[in-house]
């Protein structure tokens, strides 16, 4: 790879496994887990063999001058290299058949849940959320957010009292978890130039909470936002600032 130019993103996607598995034995991650639907279990779904192969063949190809990721249609795992966090982070993507090049299509973006993961909303809930992109002509993009439990850039403790002092660990990873999905809707916004001007954000629990904190933070960069599950706002927080965004806020009780 050092010696190959250029490539950059499909580079990183090449060194994600080996990356992946460096942090594990370095005790800074978990091995990626997923809840089946069907039987409740929770299994790592994180498949070393098959991701190295996937290196292989991504290998040979830009060796080839071929770039297999550059702007391709339908749902798939990305990657880039996160300075700031010294890993490579991962990200998935959907792409509609529409997309030509020409048109800016709208970017709708997922913040997951807490425990959750980038491809949590593909792998484990169905064909809806795709369904629907590929119907009306959606890019989809799910960050990690730097950890499954990062926070979405909210630094509070769960559970503990407002005065409570921030914990400096949980404030740096709450900081890297919005560092990590600005970065990716960057990068999907440039390399598939999306209309910016219809950049939508939602998020699930931890997700809609983070979709609170980062529409009321950045408001100009959204055309709508909708919270899902998510814990109500709190005294102190900013509502104003979402006085003229177009809001879906989704709850429910069993």
């Amino acid at each position: 790879l050092a010696r190959l130019q250029g490539f950059e993103s499909t580079k990183a996607s090449i060194r994600y496994p080996f990356d992946y598995a460096r942090v594990i034995n370095l005790g800074r991650r978990d091995l990626i887990a997923g809840r089946n639907p069907e039987d409740n279990t929770v299994n790592a779904y994180f498949d070393f063999a098959t991701e190295i192969r996937n290196s292989h063949t991504l290998l040979t190809a830009i060796e080839g001058g071929k770039d297999p990721l550059l702007r391709i249609k339908g749902e798939h795992a990305r990657h880039y290299a996160f300075a700031e966090a010294g890993e490579i982070m991962p990200y998935r993507v959907f792409v509609p058949s529409k997309y030509d090049g020409k048109a800016a299509l709208p970017l709708v973006v997922v913040l997951h849940g807490g425990g959750a993961d980038q491809d949590t909303y593909f792998k484990l809930r169905g064909p809806t959320l795709t369904n629907e992109a590929e119907k009306h002509g959606f890019i989809i993009v799910t960050p990690l957010g730097y950890r499954p439990t990062g926070g979405w850039g909210r630094s509070a403790t769960p559970g503990a009292a407002p005065s409570a002092p921030p914990d400096p660990a949980r404030a740096k990873t709450a900081e890297l978890s919005e560092k990590d999905a600005f970065n990716v809707i960057e990068l999907v916004s440039k390399e598939y130039g999306v209309d910016r001007s219809r950049t939508y954000l939602m998020g699930n629990s931890m997700g809609g909470g983070g979709t609170w904190h980062l529409g009321a933070k950045y408001p100009e960069r959204w055309a709508a936002i909708a919270p899902c599950a998510a814990t109500t706002v709190g005294e102190g927080f900013p509502i104003e600032k979402l006085k003229n965004m177009p809001l879906l806020y989704t709850v429910g009780e069993k």
